[in-house]
C-alpha cells in the first residue's frame, strides 16, 4: 500500500489542471450537496464555517458558480480548514508518475500561488501547495 505522502490529487479546474498532495487535503466533497451560508463565500460543515475560494481568485480562470462547481476541495489548515471548488477530480496517483519543474523565469508573476508545474501523462499541471494557497487566501 501506498502512503498518503506519496498520492497525488489531479483535479480540473476550467482548462487548467491542478496537482495536490493527498496529505493536505481533509476532504473530498461533492457541491451541489452542501449547506451553503448567505455569502456564497462559505459553508457550514459539522457545525464549523468553512471559508471557500472560487479558481478564479486564486488562478485567474473563470469563476466557477458555487452550486455549478462538481466538487469541493477541503484542505487541512492550522488555523481553520477552507476550501476550494472544482469541476473535476481526474483521479489519484503515484507521487512518482510526475515528473516536476520550476515554473520558467518568463512566465512567474509577483504573487503567483504556484512555483512548479508538473507533466503527467502527456499534460501539464499546476502544482499547488495548500500553504502557499492559503497565505494568498488570507490576503486581501
Amino acid at each position: 500500500m501506498v502512503s498518503a505522502d506519496r498520492l497525488k490529487l489531479v483535479a480540473g479546474v476550467g482548462p487548467l489542471q491542478l496537482l495536490f498532495g493527498i496529505d493536505e487535503l481533509q476532504e473530498v466533497l461533492a457541491a451541489g450537496e452542501l449547506e451553503w451560508l448567505p455569502d456564497g463565500e462559505a459553508i457550514r460543515l459539522r457545525g464549523a464555517e468553512v471559508p471557500v475560494r472560487d479558481p478564479e481568485s486564486l488562478f485567474g480562470v473563470p469563476a466557477a458558480a458555487a452550486f455549478a462547481a462538481r466538487h469541493l476541495l477541503v484542505f487541512r489548515d492550522p488555523d481553520r480548514p477552507w476550501g476550494l471548488l472544482v469541476d473535476d477530480i481526474v483521479g489519484v496517483f503515484p507521487a512518482e508518475s510526475f515528473i516536476l519543474r520550476d515554473v520558467p523565469a518568463l512566465l512567474r508573476k509577483p504573487g503567483q500561488s504556484y512555483r512548479q508545474i508538473a507533466v503527467h501523462q502527456g499534460r501539464v499541471l499546476i502544482c499547488c501547495d495548500s500553504e502557499r494557497l492559503a497565505a494568498r487566501r488570507s490576503a486581501p
